[in-house]
């Protein structure tokens, strides 16, 4: 019990991190590929000691399309969720990228063939009624940023939720390989899009620590989410919505509205009914 309690405050101060670090992304104001690009180098480096260090297998060859798969997915994922902060506000793009646990209820009967469950369907339309009063019906249109920031937050949600299905797929491959190939195929992908130069304008005392930090944060959650119950790692998780909401109001006087809100309630309450079904 004791390690589960290490692990579940580990996955917390992770979480506050991730808080920070959607800050770091909006203030920066890098294009999100080359953002991107930054830490998936030094996810890969890292992926790879943790291989090294943990003898773990690659097994490319019996598992290459696995591997190309799970990393346009990853980079999906994050991509998008850059994206989404620097379109939208803090506290849209987080809740709109905590839609994945509805993801992963809905999808997993069809990819992983496990039973499709009443609540699934119940917190799928309540994170959906919870999204629309977040956009608010008078901003949907292509042509507004917060509804373009939610759509992205909510494909980086779709995007977070196929990499846990895939992870599901191949229990056997550990930690370090799924980290350093999903970081390091995607880096190949995305690469040709970044530019170096936008790095020089970038306020280094904040691009440093982003770009050394966020590879050893990824790292020290995926080891620290396998000490904790699942239910429990969900419900600390929500605590990313929570510190980037209070982060962004005092650092950068995002006020979330009222309709924001609600939604946001309704997003984390649909989460929340998933997470009480598991065992």
């Amino acid at each position: 019990m004791h390690s589960e309690k290490g692990a579940g405050f580990l996955i917390f101060l992770c979480m506050l991190y991730f808080g920070v670090s959607g800050i770091m992304v909006k203030v920066l104001g890098i294009s999100p590929s080359s953002l991107y690009s930054l830490m998936a180098f030094g996810l890969g480096i890292v992926g790879i000691a943790v291989s090294v260090l943990r003898k773990q297998e690659f097994f490319f060859r019996k598992y290459f399309l696995f591997y190309l798969i799970l990393a346009f997915f990853f980079s999906m994922n994050v991509i998008a969720f850059y994206k989404s902060y620097q379109l939208t506000s803090l506290a849209n793009a987080v809740l709109s990228h905590y839609t994945a646990p509805i993801f992963i209820a809905v999808l997993s009967p069809f990819l992983l063939k496990e039973r499709l469950e009443t609540v699934s369907i119940a917190a799928l339309v309540i994170s959906t009624i919870g999204l629309f009063l977040i956009v608010g019906p008078e901003n949907i249109s292509f042509g507004n940023n917060d509804f373009l920031g939610i759509m992205y937050g909510t494909l980086s949600g779709f995007g977070y939720a196929m990499q846990v299905i895939l992870y599901r797929l191949h229990p056997e491959i550990g930690e370090g390989p799924l980290i350093a190939t999903s970081s390091i195929i995607s880096l190949l992908f995305v690469l040709p899009f970044a530019s170096i130069g936008h790095f020089g304008s970038a306020n280094l005392a904040l691009l440093l620590p982003y770009a050394i930090l966020t590879p050893l944060v990824v790292t020290l959650y995926a080891f620290a989410v396998k000490h904790v119950r699942a239910q429990f790692a969900g419900i600390i998780g929500y605590t990313e919505i929570i510190s980037v909401t209070i982060f962004g109001i005092f650092l950068l006087n995002e006020i979330p509205t009222m309709l924001t809100f609600i939604g946001g309630l309704l997003i984390i309450a649909s989460g929340l009914l998933i997470i009480r079904k598991l065992r």
